[in-house]
């Protein structure tokens, strides 16, 4: 993951870290940037039960959104995907982006 502890900087180039590739072939999943998610947050993931969740996603309401994953500053632990904070839309940073999936 890039992350400030290793060195690097912020602005490495797409795939940098090949060793890390998903199933699929994703690369880059750790650090870099918090990315934004479709679920509202809850307590717990899908906290209404299972038949309030789509595909397993929270799509209850709630006034915050789920950022997943760490930015290029936050510690280590929060860099694993399932690192899931709870934030406003209104939030810009230039620690937090989208990544498109299928």
């Amino acid at each position: 993951a890039n992350h400030s502890g290793t060195g690097n900087s912020p602005y490495i180039g797409v795939a940098t870290y090949p060793d890390g590739a998903g199933l699929f072939g994703h690369q880059d999943l750790g650090g870099s940037m918090g990315e934004w998610v479709l679920d509202y947050h809850a307590a717990e993931l899908c906290s209404g039960g299972v038949e309030t969740c789509s595909d397993h996603a929270n799509l209850g309401f709630s006034s915050n959104r789920v950022l997943r994953g760490g930015n290029w500053l936050t510690g280590y632990t929060a860099l694993r995907t399932t690192y899931r904070d709870p934030q406003t839309p209104s939030n810009r940073s230039y620690l937090v982006g989208i990544r498109c999936a299928r």
